[in-house]
């Protein structure tokens, strides 16, 4: 990666690291100041434009395995508690199987939640736990039902464009004006440490994939795959309704719920 790049991402860097020694104004606007360096390659004429368009990508394409994840981290959490094992052999099964080192495999945990003989079980057994039965239950509805999935999806894609908005308009509301600052600006602070941090993380994962790879190569890549993503589940969702009471509902495979959950980044993948 260039030295142009390599500094933009250590100045990011180092915004975030440092950010408990700034004021929480402060911290706020260096963080927005930092989406704009990190975002400042990719072709929208106005940052506004920019962080609209990546960062509701950024979390789109993750949406799926993050609640995995924190669907894993809830249940390992319960199952190591003493006893639990013993108690709930099932769950503990499920969590034996689908172990890969300190994570979890994704294909083996897919292939759990989109077979009934096997989640019902689980379900069966979670009941014992509304959180862990409820996020199970969703999971289950969004790898077994694409279409409910790209909704989910689409509407948080839009909230977060919407955030994006806000955080804008407080941004320059900030700068141009006196007024005292809100107590809910921390939160907000952090919200947007989460959109920066989301894309940095995406970045630097792929840069260290593959140093030939720069900013623009990386946020070029995450913007196609969204498109192309996006679109494909559209025109399913289309197909599935026009022909909805012609023919079966058609099965989706392990390997396509897979690419659903975990899609490959075109051009760098």
């Amino acid at each position: 990666m260039g030295n142009e790049n390599t500094r933009t991402l250590e100045r990011v860097l180092y915004t975030l690291n440092s950010a408990k020694s700034f004021t929480v104004q402060n911290r706020f606007l260096n963080f927005w100041s930092s989406l704009e360096y990190i975002l400042h390659p990719f072709p929208r004429f106005t940052i506004i434009e920019k962080a609209r368009v990546v960062v509701p990508e950024v979390f789109g394409l993750f949406y799926l395995k993050n609640k995995m994840n924190i669907f894993w981290a809830r249940l390992t959490y319960c199952i190591e508690k003493k006893g639990y094992s013993e108690k709930y052999p099932t769950l503990q099964s499920f969590v034996t199987d689908c172990q890969d080192k300190k994570d979890y495999s994704t294909p083996k945990m897919i292939s759990y939640l989109c077979s009934d003989e096997k989640y019902n079980d689980i379900l069966s057994e979670l009941s014992f736990h509304i959180v862990l039965e409820r996020e199970c239950r969703e999971l289950i509805m969004l790898l077994t039902e694409p279409a409910k999935a790209n909704k989910a999806i689409q509407e948080y894609f839009d909230s977060i464009k919407h955030d994006l908005n806000y955080i804008y308009r407080l941004r320059n509301q900030l700068i141009h004006s006196a007024k005292d600052i809100d107590e809910s600006l921390e939160y907000i602070s952090f919200r947007l440490y989460r959109y920066v941090n989301s894309v940095l993380s995406t970045i630097l994962y792929y840069e260290e994939k593959n140093s030939l790879y720069n900013i623009t190569d990386i946020l070029g890549s995450i913007d196609a795959t969204y498109q192309d993503y996006s679109a494909k589940w559209s025109e399913d969702s289309k197909k599935k309704k026009n022909n909805s009471s012609e023919t079966p509902k058609k099965t989706v495979s392990t390997t396509e719920i897979y690419r659903i959950v975990r899609p490959k980044y075109l051009f760098i993948e």
